[in-house]
């Protein structure tokens, strides 16, 4: 029996933050950290990420709970096996916790690469 094909397009649309991700990745390996190239990539990396797999990806989530609540709650025979339901909603559950570590992570690592250089010593030379 099919079970929650319909969401399994909308979950493809994760993936529209993968190519900005390589792209990031690329300018780090050609030595173009920091550059505006990569602030701009880092900014719609961001954007496409929050967008696909924070809100496209939690309000999908949303409707595929509610749709494998009322499977479960339909009298009569179970449409879908009970371990099939509470497995994907407990890996959807656990996915979605980590998209939005990962973004946190993500925030981090780009504001950590335009970090302007401390001057090393500032505190030692107003003592001075």
């Amino acid at each position: 029996r099919p079970f929650v094909n319909y969401y399994g397009l909308n979950f493809i649309l994760y993936e529209l933050s993968t190519p900005f991700l390589n792209i990031h990745w690329w300018l780090d390996k050609v030595g173009m950290t920091g550059s505006t190239t990569q602030l701009v990539n880092g900014i719609a990396l961001i954007t496409s990420f929050g967008g696909s797999r924070l809100v496209w990806g939690s309000y999908q989530n949303f409707r595929m709970y509610k749709d494998i609540w009322r499977a479960i709650r339909t009298p009569g025979e179970l449409p879908v096996p009970t371990w099939l339901a509470m497995g994907y909603l407990l890996s959807t559950t656990a996915l979605t916790f980590l998209n939005f570590y990962w973004f946190g992570k993500m925030i981090q690592a780009v504001a950590k690469r335009f970090e302007r250089p401390s001057d090393g010593g500032g505190e030692e030379k107003k003592k001075r």
